[in-house]
């Protein structure tokens, strides 16, 4: 299992490729050179997802099998299996980027940057535009997201009452 972290800005070369910081390439090459793969999808949230393909298979194994009867379960196998592409980047760190999940992404070509964030086992790839817009939402319920965090997680502060 990866634990992919951190946050980067990076320009597309010519034919669409990010190039992946040494950081997070650094995690990746052992298992290229041991033959794994690697997955590029669509996430739920409008941003590419990079992760080993032992990671995608485990996680499209796990989605329901009532594709049929379940209009959600539908909705979840086309962005997680529907999108699914090669991602496995090459030895100089490059990772190709199709013109269909781009497109999907709002990543656009003429602009050609891109964002990459580390999120545990996965790589998110953003277009900044819709970073930007996911951020300013996240921060509207920022305190909401940490209220299951205990009080007691972090440190503790005592007022002396003199």
């Amino acid at each position: 299992m990866h634990d992919f972290s951190g946050f980067s800005s990076h320009v597309l070369d010519d034919k669409r490729r990010v190039n992946l910081p040494k950081r997070l390439f650094d995690a990746i090459e052992p298992e290229l050179t041991r033959g794994k793969k690697f997955k590029l999808t669509l996430g739920p949230d409008g941003c590419l997802l990079l992760m080993a393909e032992e990671t995608w298979n485990r996680e499209a194994d796990s989605l329901e099998r009532n594709y049929f009867s379940d209009e959600q379960a539908r909705q979840r196998r086309r962005l997680l299996v529907g999108f699914a592409e090669d991602g496995t980047p090459d030895k100089t760190a490059r990772l190709s980027l199709p013109e269909l999940l781009r497109e999907a992404a709002g990543i656009d070509a003429m602009v050609g940057q891109v964002l990459l964030h580390g999120c545990g086992e996965v790589i998110e790839i953003w277009s900044p535009v819709r970073w930007n817009e996911r951020v300013k939402d996240s921060l509207k319920t920022a305190s909401k997201l940490f209220d299951r965090i205990p009080a007691t997680a972090g440190p503790t502060v005592t007022q002396s009452r003199s």
